[in-house]
Protein backbone atom coordinates (compact mmCIF):
# COMPACT_ATOMS: atom_id res chain seq x y z
CA UNK A 1 0.00 0.00 0.00
CA UNK A 2 2.80 2.28 0.82
CA UNK A 3 4.53 1.87 -2.31
CA UNK A 4 1.53 2.13 -4.32
CA UNK A 5 1.14 5.62 -2.65
CA UNK A 6 4.63 6.76 -2.87
CA UNK A 7 4.65 5.59 -6.79
CA UNK A 8 1.20 7.60 -6.71
CA UNK A 9 2.64 10.42 -5.59
CA UNK A 10 5.79 10.69 -8.05
CA UNK A 11 3.20 10.31 -10.48
CA UNK A 12 1.07 13.28 -9.27
CA UNK A 13 3.84 15.78 -9.13
CA UNK A 14 5.69 15.00 -12.26
CA UNK A 15 2.13 15.57 -14.03
CA UNK A 16 2.04 18.69 -12.48
CA UNK A 17 5.18 19.68 -13.08
CA UNK A 18 4.91 19.03 -16.79
CA UNK A 19 1.29 20.93 -16.76
CA UNK A 20 2.51 23.53 -15.12
CA UNK A 21 5.88 23.54 -17.65
CA UNK A 22 3.78 23.81 -20.58
CA UNK A 23 1.40 26.30 -19.05
CA UNK A 24 4.18 28.66 -18.39
CA UNK A 25 5.77 28.16 -22.22
CA UNK A 26 2.19 28.53 -23.36
CA UNK A 27 1.84 31.46 -21.75
CA UNK A 28 5.16 32.79 -22.59
CA UNK A 29 5.04 32.20 -25.96
CA UNK A 30 1.29 33.68 -26.74
CA UNK A 31 1.68 37.77 -27.70
CA UNK A 32 -1.68 39.56 -26.21
CA UNK A 33 -2.24 42.15 -27.93
CA UNK A 34 -5.10 44.34 -27.59
CA UNK A 35 -6.20 46.36 -30.85
CA UNK A 36 -6.84 50.20 -30.62
CA UNK A 37 -4.67 53.35 -31.44
CA UNK A 38 -0.91 53.27 -30.73
CA UNK A 39 -0.74 55.95 -28.19
CA UNK A 40 -3.57 54.95 -26.13
CA UNK A 41 -2.01 54.21 -22.51
CA UNK A 42 -5.41 52.66 -21.69
CA UNK A 43 -4.95 49.45 -23.88
CA UNK A 44 -1.98 48.85 -22.25
CA UNK A 45 -3.29 48.65 -18.83
CA UNK A 46 -5.72 46.59 -20.84
CA UNK A 47 -3.19 43.97 -22.14
CA UNK A 48 -1.41 43.97 -18.46
CA UNK A 49 -4.43 43.29 -16.91
CA UNK A 50 -4.90 39.90 -19.46
CA UNK A 51 -2.03 39.19 -18.79
CA UNK A 52 -2.03 38.93 -14.76
CA UNK A 53 -5.40 37.35 -14.94
CA UNK A 54 -3.71 34.38 -16.63
CA UNK A 55 -0.99 34.34 -14.39
CA UNK A 56 -3.29 34.43 -11.46
CA UNK A 57 -5.42 31.34 -12.93
CA UNK A 58 -2.23 29.59 -13.65
CA UNK A 59 -1.06 29.81 -9.87
CA UNK A 60 -4.39 29.24 -8.52
CA UNK A 61 -4.08 25.76 -10.40
CA UNK A 62 -0.62 25.57 -9.57
CA UNK A 63 -1.80 25.89 -5.77
CA UNK A 64 -4.64 23.11 -5.68
CA UNK A 65 -2.79 20.85 -6.89
CA UNK A 66 0.37 21.00 -4.65
CA UNK A 67 -2.49 21.45 -1.71
CA UNK A 68 -3.81 18.34 -2.91
CA UNK A 69 -0.56 16.47 -3.59
CA UNK A 70 0.32 17.77 0.49
CA UNK A 71 -2.67 16.11 1.69
CA UNK A 72 -1.94 12.61 -0.16
CA UNK A 73 1.36 13.06 0.97
CA UNK A 74 0.30 13.61 4.99
CA UNK A 75 -1.62 10.63 4.77
CA UNK A 76 1.33 8.75 3.91
CA UNK A 77 3.73 10.11 6.26
CA UNK A 78 0.98 9.64 9.09
CA UNK A 79 -0.12 5.88 8.04
CA UNK A 80 3.73 5.67 8.23
CA UNK A 81 4.14 7.05 11.62
CA UNK A 82 1.13 5.17 12.79
CA UNK A 83 2.51 1.52 12.01
CA UNK A 84 6.02 2.26 13.44
CA UNK A 85 4.50 3.24 16.70
CA UNK A 86 2.71 -0.24 16.66
CA UNK A 87 5.15 -1.85 15.81
CA UNK A 88 7.56 -0.53 18.68
CA UNK A 89 4.36 -0.97 20.84
CA UNK A 90 4.00 -4.74 20.78
CA UNK A 91 7.98 -4.82 20.31
CA UNK A 92 7.87 -3.74 24.15
CA UNK A 93 5.19 -5.37 25.41
CA UNK A 94 6.61 -8.52 23.90
CA UNK A 95 9.78 -7.40 26.02
CA UNK A 96 7.89 -6.81 28.77
CA UNK A 97 5.75 -9.87 29.28
CA UNK A 98 8.82 -11.89 28.48
CA UNK A 99 10.68 -10.19 31.62
CA UNK A 100 7.04 -10.79 33.53
CA UNK A 101 6.83 -14.39 32.83
CA UNK A 102 10.32 -14.91 33.76
CA UNK A 103 10.60 -13.45 37.21
CA UNK A 104 7.08 -14.93 38.07
CA UNK A 105 8.50 -18.25 37.19
CA UNK A 106 11.95 -17.44 38.84
CA UNK A 107 14.13 -18.36 36.63
CA UNK A 108 15.02 -14.85 35.23
CA UNK A 109 19.07 -14.94 34.63
CA UNK A 110 21.60 -12.53 33.80
CA UNK A 111 23.03 -9.95 35.72
CA UNK A 112 21.19 -8.82 38.96
CA UNK A 113 20.62 -5.14 39.67
CA UNK A 114 23.62 -5.12 42.26
CA UNK A 115 26.07 -7.29 41.32
CA UNK A 116 27.75 -9.03 44.44
CA UNK A 117 27.85 -11.83 46.92
CA UNK A 118 24.26 -11.46 48.30
CA UNK A 119 23.03 -15.11 49.04
CA UNK A 120 19.73 -14.05 50.22
CA UNK A 121 17.71 -12.76 53.33
CA UNK A 122 18.42 -16.39 54.94
CA UNK A 123 22.25 -15.50 54.88
CA UNK A 124 23.82 -14.83 57.84
CA UNK A 125 25.42 -11.30 59.29
CA UNK A 126 28.64 -12.33 60.62
CA UNK A 127 30.12 -12.69 57.72
CA UNK A 128 29.44 -9.74 55.46
CA UNK A 129 31.52 -6.95 54.29
CA UNK A 130 30.84 -3.60 54.92
CA UNK A 131 30.73 -1.39 51.58
CA UNK A 132 33.25 0.80 50.17
CA UNK A 133 32.94 4.92 50.32
CA UNK A 134 32.53 4.56 46.40
CA UNK A 135 29.24 2.57 45.99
Amino acid sequence: MKILQTVMLCILTVACSVAALFLYLLWSMKKVTVNGPAGSSSYTLDMLAINITILEIVLALVGFIVAALGVIGYAGIKTAAIDAAEKEAKRVADEQMRLYSLTKEGTQTGLSEHPGGYSGADAPIDSAVPASEGE
